[in-house]
């Protein structure tokens, strides 16, 4: 009967053991943060198809093409960063912030020259 019972109590140790971790880890989950804003240019020109991305994670997303973009963040001190082509970079850090109104400069650095060619595509003479 001891036997027994001390199987019981193994189980009911398991069993309190992983309700407990399920219900740690998915409060962590929940713990979310929503986060939300407009990406524009100089202009006040909305910016579609802008990454915004959180440092140091694989969570991102892009602007729609009304310039804005939603995201959920694991903490409110994250750093959020904004990069599109042809335009300067920008880092924000959150503190505590859900909303953001981001405004992009023009990067002023241009290319001097690009080259084109097509591979495969053979020459004859008389072109």
């Amino acid at each position: 009967m001891k036997r027994k019972n001390a199987k019981l109590s193994l189980r009911w140790k398991l069993i309190s053991f992983l309700c407990a971790f399920f219900l740690l880890n998915s409060t962590a989950l929940l713990a979310q943060v929503q986060v939300q804003g407009k990406v524009t240019d100089q202009k006040g020109e909305e910016l579609i198809g802008v990454n915004v991305t959180v440092k140091g994670t694989t969570i991102g997303t892009v602007t729609d093409i009304s310039g804005k973009f939603s995201l959920s963040v694991p903490t409110t001190d994250a750093e959020l960063n904004f990069s599109y082509v042809g335009y300067e970079s920008v880092q924000i850090m959150m503190a505590g912030k859900t909303h953001f109104d981001i405004v992009m400069k023009e990067d002023t650095k241009a290319l001097g020259e690009v080259v084109v060619t097509a591979l495969g595509i053979k020459r004859s003479e008389k072109s």
